[in-house]
Order: structure tokens, then sequence, then C-alpha cells
């Protein structure tokens, strides 16, 4: 027996439009999928809503337990650095200190002689000293004068400075200085008072009230402490060059503008803090999150969708049943005589149907006595001196009939036989083998190809030729 291999070759825009018209059962799969799914999601959500509202809950009541710490912790901030501004703001537009100018700093200083005669007039001495220190560092006078200024004391105090010397062991900075006289019982120190300023007027106002405070404090401490002697050697006011006054002038300014950045930025930390969404965190009292509802709908929307498409697309890869002409045509080389067209049957949204055949090119209905008329042309174009054919296919009897008889009456000339079924009928085949060509019917959904691939190998095998293929 001759066998021929024929090429199948899937078209994929017939498959595309294969499972396009079938998409009332992919939307059918896509729905049932989807609400199998969503339905999943739902019962396990709900078996532990009960316990996943209480946790949640309680995460959410510590977050907001932080947020609102952070947040009072962060207001905090902002009216601390606000009143540092405010404080360092009132102090350089207020503090005399503020108001120097470093390269012209003027300068005031007094030199008193403190003397005590005595055996222990060296301990005394020192005590003297650090009465007076203390006394004009914290007296009455400054709080005084710093009320006629309409100043804060602090503001006064930071002009001032008290020293004294001390010579006795070879070095400098204590209180005093210890000077022999020619009895050995005689001491005397040096009490340093200087103030600085932004004018002269200033700095001899505070110097002048200092020297008066001496000599006042000198009747108190020489009752409290050691009877004493104080007198005024020299007295001096000039103005110098300051670099320790520029620095920290600049550094307060700087300090200034720091704590402005840092108030800009601790106020928008503030502004960009969120309470937290309850909305957002808590479980609904059903249990069931609703976005994640939907979100596996949609899972199971597509999943269900998807299942469909690759059933149906392995069912039209490995089905063999005829589905079309085209492809008898394509997979077999063989002649089309003629294919009957058939009504779409009506059906809900079937507009949608009508709308995918018009994009697929199939919306196109031929009356069948237009298409017999295309047959028997076809026949006698394609028959020539051959007359006795054979009407043979896998086509059902109902349509084998009723084509043999149209073809019969209307193609008189011609000796026509009827034959279904050459495969497996003996008749059949030793009809076949009297004739001089052969016209196959086939039927959609009823005929296989390999049926046909059998009866166009037996034709060749016997010789006989295929006019063309009739599919109904």
């Amino acid at each position: 027996m001759n066998t021929e291999t024929y090429e199948q070759e899937i078209d994929l825009k017939d498959l595309f439009f294969y499972l396009l018209y079938r998409w009332r059962l992919l939307l059918l799969a896509a729905l049932v999928g989807a609400a199998a799914l969503a339905g999943v999601k739902v019962v396990k959500e709900k078996s532990a809503g009960a316990d996943a509202e209480v946790e949640i809950a309680s995460d959410y009541q510590q977050l907001l337990d932080e947020y609102e710490t952070e947040k009072q912790m962060l207001e905090q901030s902002v009216e601390q650095i606000q009143a540092s501004i405010n404080a360092q703001n009132q102090y350089i537009l207020t503090a005399p200190y503020m108001q120097i100018n470093p390269y012209e700093e003027y300068y005031a200083t007094a030199d008193f002689l403190v003397e005590t005669q005595g055996k222990s007039a060296e301990g005394e001495m020192r005590n003297l000293i650090q009465a007076y220190k203390n006394a004009l560092m914290n007296g009455a006078y400054l709080n005084q004068f710093a009320k006629s200024q309409d100043l804060e004391v602090r503001y006064v105090r930071e002009l001032l400075s008290v020293s004294g010397n001390d010579m006795t062991d070879g070095t400098m900075g204590s209180t005093y200085m210890w000077m022999d006289a020619l009895d050995e019982r005689s001491h005397q120190g040096i009490l340093t008072v200087s103030v600085i300023g932004p004018d002269e007027k200033l700095v001899n106002t505070i110097l002048d009230g200092l020297n008066d405070e001496v000599l006042l404090l000198q009747d108190e401490l020489g009752t409290s402490i050691a009877a004493h002697s104080i007198q005024q050697l020299r007295t001096s006011v000039v103005t110098q060059v300051d670099t320790n006054a520029l620095d920290r002038q600049q550094k307060i300014r700087n300090y200034v503008t720091t704590l402005d950045k840092n108030l800009t930025d601790t106020e928008k930390t503030l502004k960009d803090l969120k309470k937290p969404d309850s909305s957002e965190v808590i479980v609904p009292a059903s249990g069931v999150n609703k976005k994640d509802v939907v979100k596996y709908a949609i899972l199971g929307f597509l999943a269900g969708g998807f299942v469909v498409v690759v059933c149906l697309g392995g069912y039209y890869i490995m089905n063999d049943k005829v589905t079309s002409e085209k492809e008898i045509k394509n997979r077999f080389a063989t002649k089309e005589l003629g294919t009957f067209s058939r009504l779409p049957k009506k059906r809900a949204f079937d507009f949608i149907d009508a709308w995918l055949r018009r994009l697929a090119g199939d919306d196109i209905y031929v009356e069948d006595d237009a298409v017999y008329d295309m047959i028997e042309a076809n026949i006698r174009n394609y028959a020539g001196e051959k007359k006795h054919l054979l009407i043979t296919g896998m086509a059902a009897d109902a349509p084998m009939e009723r084509v043999s008889g149209k073809l019969n009456a209307d193609l008189s000339e011609f000796n026509l036989e009827t034959g279904r079924d050459m495969i497996s009928r003996a008749a059949v085949r030793r009809q076949l083998a009297e004739c001089d060509g052969i016209v196959l019917v086939e039927e959609k959904g009823v005929s296989r190809y390999s049926l046909v691939q059998q009866e166009l190998e037996l034709a060749k095998d016997m010789g006989i030729e295929v006019l063309g293929v009739i599919v109904v």
C-alpha cells in the first residue's frame, strides 16, 4: 500500500478564534475559578479571624503608643529648641558683651593693695582675697546696676574679672601675692578688678561702682575675717583687640543658625509623622480582608480561564475530527469542490459571536443552491473525460444521500454511484474499482482526518483520481 506523509500545520489564527468562539465557556470557567479561590480565602480567613484580629489590634496599639511617644518627644524638642533660639536672640540683642567690637574693646582695670599684720596673716590673706572676689562677683552692687540698666545680672557679670597674684611658690594665678615686710609679720596681696565693654562710659561706670564696693567691703571683711587695710594703687582704661571675644561672638551666632536648622528639621519631621490608620491594620469583625479576597478572586479568574484555554488548545491540536475545509485543503492538498454554510444557532449575547465571526472572516453565508452550482461546475471542470464517478466519504448517511441525490439529478451526463465509507466496506471498494474518479463528501464534526488520509491513499494505490472534497 502506498503511504504518503502529510504535513499538519497549526494556524495560530484559527486556534485563536477557536478559543474566542468558546468565550462563554472561558468566562464560566474564569468565574468558577474566581469564586472557588475567593471562597477558599474567605473560609481560611474566617477560621483564623478572631485570633488574627486580637493580635493585629495589639500590634496597632503598640504602633499607636510608639507614635504618641515619638510625637511627644518631637513636640518637646520643638519647644526646647524654640526657647533656646529665643534666649540666644535675646542675648545677642541685649547683652553688652555681644555689642563689643572685638577690634576696639574697652578694657578698664584697677589694682588694690591688701595688707594684714600678724603671724597668721598669710592664711588670712588668702581668705580675704577670696572673700573680696566672691563679694564683688555676687554682691548687691551688680544686682542694682543690672536693674538700673534693664539687664540681667549674668549679662553684667560676664564683663567682670576679679583675680590676684601669688608669688610665694613661684606660680601665677593664686588669689594673692605674699610680700615680706621688714618685721616679717606684714603680708600684702594684690587684688585686680577688670571690666570689658562696648564703650568707655559703661566700663568706667561699672569700675567706679566696684571701687566703691571694695571700700564698703573693707569694714565688713575686717570684722568677719581679719583686720586689714586696702588701697587703690592704679586704674586705667584702654582699648584692645580681643580675638577671644571675636571667636565667642561668632560661635554664638553660628549656634543660633544651627538651632534654626534643627528647628526646621524637627518641625518637618513632626509634620510628616503620620498616625497609624486602624482601617489599614485591623481586620474587620468578619475576619476577612477584602483586599486579599479580591486578589484571590482575580487570581482564580485568571487561573480558571487559563486552565480552560490549555484544555481547549490541547483538544484542538489532538482532535482528529474535521473542523474546516481549509484544514483539509492545507493538510492533504486536495481540491475543494464546495462547502456548505451553516447558520449559527441563536444564543444569548449572539451579537458577540457575530462580531467574532466578522473578525475571523467567517460571517459569509452562501445559499445551498449556489453551493450546488459551484460543485457541479467544479466537477465538470475537473472530471474531463471521466464520466463514471463514485461519491463516497465519511459523512453521515443523511447528508451523503442529500448531496448524491442532488448531483445525480443535475449531472445527468455523468454515471454517478454512491457508497459511504470505502475504508471499512468491501462493497464500496468494489464500486471504486469500476469508477474513473472519486468525489469525497466529508462532514464537519463527523469525518476524521486520519480516515480522509486513508481514503486518499487507497485511491492513489488504485490509481483513481480524487476530483475534490465536498464539506457539509
